[in-house]
């Protein structure tokens, strides 16, 4: 509750430094898109530059939706309330998921690491990422509760919720069949392709196409499988001072936190989830390694909360909360990054 505090009391001096009300700092980048489609509905046509809402699935603006219609409070206070949820629900699924493996002291400590990490300034945002993220993380620990079905139902709630939820999920369930030889997973993967595979039905429905999301990612957002120095990480590496020292220090962390989740004796599900967000940011030409991606690899988050030592956590998870307050200032609209977090 606190970093959430800090984070609303940053958006006030973003808005106050910059002469900007708070509804400009809040829903920014993907943000505006959310809203508008919480508002208006997706739009009823193919032409790109027109269509960039359909780049976003439906669970996140659906709820905040149904939550204006039954409250009449404003969008954006909404917006942010959802996310805040989302993101309290990813810290109690996230230390269930450390208890499992380290037991309650780390699991406690873990759990506190994950809800001041500074990628998570995007629960503070209207971003559907800790929403499907805290599905994500039901999934996992359904998973290793061997509840297929019920962790398939949580699967298709990420998948309905943000893309990248697709490609780490379908992972997951893989790796549950093969290595586990466990048939029942086909279940759990079934259900994660669905939720994304009901968006793109509605889309076809909606819109005539059930391309128009692809073609969004790849002629908006430059989405194409491969490593480019035009785009993607090794662009935004070399793009600014700023920008290259964000994305290198992401890059590190991840590399590292990926080394400790490997050894710190957490099931492989949790460290094949982790690592396809990590290859997708380098792969994906659309996307980058940033502090937003950093936490939706919150198993490795979870990892490196666990490691600490006792007498280090309260200094690291001060010092986090300022970088997160910080990630907000960097990517406000009047930013020094000038980058999509």
């Amino acid at each position: 509750m606190a970093t959430r505090v800090a984070l609303l009391l940053t958006a006030v001096a973003i808005a106050s430094v910059d002469h900007l009300r708070l509804n400009i700092v809040l829903p920014s980048w993907d943000a505006k898109h959310y809203l508008y489609v919480a508002r208006y509905g997706y739009p009823r046509t193919s032409v790109l530059s027109l269509a960039k809402p359909d780049a976003f699935f439906p669970l996140f603006p659906v709820s905040v939706r149904i939550l204006h219609t039954l409250t009449g409070l404003p969008w954006l206070v909404l917006g942010v309330a959802v996310c805040m949820l989302g993101g309290a629900a990813l810290v109690v699924l996230g230390a269930k998921l450390a208890e499992s493996v380290w037991g309650p002291r780390r699991a406690g400590q873990a759990a506190v690491v994950l809800a001041a990490f500074p990628g998570s300034f995007v629960a503070g945002m209207p971003y559907a990422d800790p929403i499907g993220l805290a599905f994500g993380a039901g999934a996992l620990l359904l998973l290793e509760r061997r509840r297929y079905l019920l962790a398939g139902l949580a699967a298709m709630a990420a998948t309905l919720t943000f893309s990248l939820a697709l490609s780490a999920l379908l992972a997951v369930a893989a790796w549950a069949l093969v290595a586990r030889r466990e048939p029942r997973a086909l279940l759990t993967g079934a259900f994660a392709a669905a939720g994304a595979g009901v968006y793109l039905l509605y889309l076809w429905i909606h819109v005539g196409t059930p391309f128009i999301w692809s073609r969004l990612e790849a002629v908006k957002w430059h989405s194409h499988f491969g490593l480019s120095i035009h785009r993607g990480t090794l662009w935004a590496l070399q793009s600014n001072w700023h920008a290259g020292s964000v994305v290198a220090t992401c890059l590190v962390f991840a590399v590292v936190s990926l080394a400790v989740l490997l050894r710190s004796g957490a099931p492989s599900t949790w460290m094949v989830f982790s690592s396809v967000i990590f290859l997708v940011s380098l792969f994906d030409t659309g996307t980058w390694l940033t502090p937003r991606l950093l936490y939706a690899m919150f198993p490795a988050v979870l990892a490196m909360g666990s490691r600490l030592p006792e007498r280090w956590t309260t200094p690291v998870v001060v010092l986090s909360t300022l970088a997160m307050c910080l990630c907000l200032c960097i990517y406000a609209p009047q930013n020094w990054v000038f980058f999509n977090p």
